[in-house]
């Protein structure tokens, strides 16, 4: 897309950590989150919460809570039930 001048919003980006954490490349989808933060494209609730359902995949609880501590330090963005339910599944 950049190639191409194009510029990746937060759906593009969500859509492309998504696919990272189902084919369970939780480092390429980490890079990607990296870039977007880079690109200073906005954050949102289902990004977060989908790193933190890769981290849970995982079993990485330590690195989900600091994701997730980061998530609520934003004002903007708020965790809602789905955020709760893949921490406990991660927590387990």
């Amino acid at each position: 897309m950049k190639e191409n001048k194009l510029i990746p919003n937060d759906v593009t980006y969500g859509c492309l950590i998504d696919a990272c954490i189902k084919n369970g490349n939780l480092q390429k989808a980490l890079q990607v989150f990296k870039d977007m933060k880079k690109d200073k494209v906005k954050m949102n609730t289902i990004i977060y919460t989908t790193l933190i359902k890769g981290y849970a995949k995982e079993f990485m609880l330590d690195e989900a809570l600091a994701l997730y501590e980061e998530m609520i330090s934003n004002q903007d963005i708020h965790p809602n039930t789905v955020t709760y339910n893949s921490l406990i599944d991660c927590s387990v």
